[in-house]
């Protein structure tokens, strides 16, 4: 299941200004552990109210493991986004992925909030990396009556997450399982530098972390290409090939030997 009603502005009305829903609580996402289906090709399918509504078939390349745990790598793409430029990639432990950076060290924020209900805030991890489109996520016990939002320094307004989602690991602690949150951010938004992020549950703050977001300069890159292998990960003897997806704003990996 999939948590629905995020602000979607973009959904108010097309660029000639013909209307397509005539609100913007119209975001849904899940986040979902693309190890859990092992390599190769998989479809998802999208159904709304129990009717197939949008599919998209995949290829799925991952580690081995469903979550790689002290592994560290980097590496540079040549001539990207433009043939004068060159990019640096890191790897994010939370994200299992690799983000780009600007080569400084981790970003140091204040000490973590630790107030009630239980729960973890996941995604972005304090101290972290961030670029291109991501998850905000985690989980918050006290499913019933929740309302989880988002504060972000550089942002004017708070942003609601879609909370519910099936978290099966929260059973023993919340009693239930509907208990995750995610809001999909383009981090692009933002621009270059160092920015504090801050939940709030029921109004209260309740979870924050510092992170340091690198940008290609816009809002949305379209129209490039770039790759980069990065040698001896996740371990020694081991390479993976990270090539640039549009839709996700970032590289993924595409080929492990």
């Amino acid at each position: 299941t999939a948590a629905y009603g995020t602000v979607r502005a973009d959904t108010a009305e097309t660029e000639e200004g013909a209307e397509l829903c005539g609100d913007t609580a119209n975001g849904f996402g899940l986040l979902f552990n693309w190890n859990l289906l092992g390599d190769g090709t998989h479809t998802v399918v999208a159904l709304v109210d129990g009717v197939a509504f949008d599919q998209a078939t995949f290829t799925v390349t991952t580690l081995g493991q469903e979550f790689v745990a002290g592994a560290a790598g980097t590496c540079e793409v040549p001539a990207f986004p433009s043939p004068t430029e060159t990019v640096t990639l890191v790897w994010q432990e939370a994200q299992q992925n690799f983000v780009l950076t600007d080569g400084s060290t981790p970003p140091v924020g204040a000490p973590p909030l630790t107030g009630a209900p239980v729960g973890v805030l996941e995604n972005p991890a304090p101290n972290s990396f961030q670029s291109g489109i991501g998850v905000i996520s985690g989980w918050v016990c006290e499913a019933e009556a929740v309302a989880i939002e988002v504060e972000i320094s550089g942002v004017s307004h708070r942003l609601a997450t879609a909370y519910g989602t099936e978290r099966a690991d929260t059973a023993a602690l919340c009693g239930d399982t509907d208990n995750g949150f995610g809001l999909l951010f383009n981090w692009n938004l933002l621009g270059d530098g160092t920015h504090t992020l801050v939940t709030l549950v029921d109004g209260a703050p309740w979870r924050q972390a510092t992170v340091r977001v690198t940008t290609l300069g816009e809002e949305f890159v379209a129209g490039v290409a770039g790759e980069c292998v990065v040698e001896d990960f996740p371990s020694s003897g081991e390479a993976v090939l990270l090539e640039w997806q549009q839709a996700p704003q970032n590289f993924v990996l595409t080929h492990v030997e």
